[in-house]
């Protein structure tokens, strides 16, 4: 799995679109793990100061086309 360093911002909100294309929902705080393919809920919050943030912007990105 990716280490804190290459998870930039983009990446943590495109793992986020695919958890949800996976799983049929979006990740939750307990979902933030390298054993579900996403990034560690301490590199969601040193990068994006709270989990909801990546969550947040990928549904936006979905309703909006982006």
């Amino acid at each position: 799995m990716p280490a804190m360093c290459q998870w930039p911002d983009e990446a943590i909100i495109t793992a986020c679109h695919l958890f949800y294309q996976r799983h049929g929902c979006w990740p939750t705080r307990r979902d933030f793990t390298p054993a579900r393919q996403l990034p560690s809920l301490t590199v969601v919050t040193r990068r994006m100061r709270t989990w909801e943030e990546p969550v947040r912007q990928a549904q936006a990105q979905l309703k909006g086309g982006a």
